[in-house]
């Protein structure tokens, strides 16, 4: 299934609507080629992405930091009958995601701090999990010396996406 991905897209504009996620688009491109069909997905950063993994993946744990996001994408996975994903809100992500287990693919996409994201990701077992981080800057501790790819756009804020292969 192929995304289709807005002329404009580093405004976020369509994204939600299109069910692309919010990443340079080649790197998008590179996710496509990827069968999912059997895999858990733990994102941290609920959109467009959320519905893209939740039409390829088997499972969607998806962890949001914005209450206001978390009941758009809570509400837009009700109208599209999707029960694959597992929406929790970032406050309460600690008491009812049980974030203690391998994730076959995992997105770093939040809003706002990462290290607390950081810091709880490189407490898991990465091994054989795809990680991905956009906005990459420096955030270069979560492989495990596997093949990494970065995706690099002169309209994107920061520098890009990084995909890593644990």
């Amino acid at each position: 299934m192929k995304t289709i991905i807005p002329n404009e897209y580093w405004t976020g504009i369509g994204l939600l609507e299109n069910e692309c996620p919010w990443l340079v688009p080649e790197a998008i491109r590179r996710l496509e080629e990827i069968d999912m069909s059997n895999m858990t997905v733990l994102e941290f950063g609920a959109g467009g992405s959320t519905l893209f993994f939740a039409r390829r993946a088997k499972n969607v744990i998806s962890i949001e930091n914005e209450i206001i996001w978390y009941e758009k994408i809570t509400h837009a996975l009700f109208d599209k009958n999707i029960k694959n994903v597992k929406m929790h809100w970032w406050s309460m992500a600690t008491e009812t995601a049980k974030i203690d287990k391998h994730y076959d693919l995992i997105l770093i996409d939040n809003a706002g701090d990462r290290k607390p994201v950081m810091d709880l990701v490189s407490k898991l077992d990465l091994t054989g999990t795809i990680v991905i981080i956009d906005n990459y800057a420096d955030y270069h501790i979560i492989s495990t010396g596997g093949r990494v790819e970065f995706f690099d756009d002169e309209h994107w804020n920061g520098k890009g996406t990084m995909i890593i292969y644990n």
